[in-house]
């Protein structure tokens, strides 16, 4: 998601080519927080996603992540019947609601599938909160890394960013 110069500069580290290899590896780890602290995803296009849903007997159904384009949506029967499309109506609503005007959505347990491309291409802008977010938790991580500090499930990081818990709140997938 940053680029290794730009977080260079963020910390404060311009010249230093020494840490790159930790450097990669704290922005890898602060991605990977911010997606699990949002449950969204937020790294490189995935043109193949495919997600497994419920169906709930309305017209609505939401999709976790944000889709570069209209997602393929199928739904089954039971588990040994065959995949089936169904045509959709796409409204983006809440950056993931996809809805079917013609008919409820079965209910049943993972009796739906939505196929769909995800994440930002190389070059595309990912919201600029969430880039805060990533190099905040970057100089976080990295500071920890300087004094030696072993944080395991990092449990209080997201208490020391300044703005986290408003950014984290304001992509947070809902619970349905």
């Amino acid at each position: 998601m940053l680029d290794l110069s730009e977080l260079r500069t963020w910390l404060v580290q311009e010249g230093i080519t020494a840490n790159d290899t930790l450097l990669t590896a704290i922005e890898a780890r602060a991605v990977a927080l911010v997606q699990q602290w949002t449950g969204r995803y937020f790294g490189a296009t995935d043109t193949g996603y495919t997600e497994y849903l419920d169906g709930n007997g309305e017209q609505v159904i939401y999709i976790t992540d944000t889709p570069t384009a209209e997602p393929a949506m199928y739904t089954r029967d039971s588990l040994l019947s065959s995949w089936i499309q169904t045509a959709i109506t796409y409204v983006e609503h809440e950056d993931r609601k996809v809805i079917n005007l013609l008919e409820p959505w079965p209910e049943g347990v993972r009796n739906v599938k939505a196929v769909y491309s995800r994440g930002y291409a190389s070059g595309s802008v990912v919201p600029s909160d969430i880039r805060q977010l990533v190099f905040d938790t970057c100089k976080a991580l990295f500071l920890d890394s300087r004094m030696g500090e072993q944080r395991t499930g990092e449990p209080n990081l997201l208490d020391r960013i300044p703005f986290a818990a408003q950014t984290v709140a304001k992509w947070r997938s809902p619970l349905l």
